[in-house]
């Protein structure tokens, strides 16, 4: 597995090209399933499925909550 790279960026900021380049990049990776990282369907496992559709919608309510503050 490849190195993790966090960045931090302001709002606003555009991207560099590089950035760009590794944006794109990233699109050709292939998902890779194995014991610690299981694929998670709605048909091969209803509830794991279910729990991340949840955590899914809670993180995307904290999104939008934390968006209308700064409005």
């Amino acid at each position: 597995m490849g190195k993790e790279v966090y960045y931090k960026r302001s709002y606003g900021t555009p991207l560099t090209p590089e950035e760009i380049s590794m944006l794109e990049d990233a699109k050709n990776f292939q998902d890779e399933y194995d014991d610690d990282n299981p694929e998670i369907t709605p048909y091969s496992t209803p509830e794991l499925y279910k729990a991340m559709m949840d955590a899914v919608t809670e993180r995307n309510q904290r999104t939008d909550r934390a968006l209308l503050k700064l409005a």
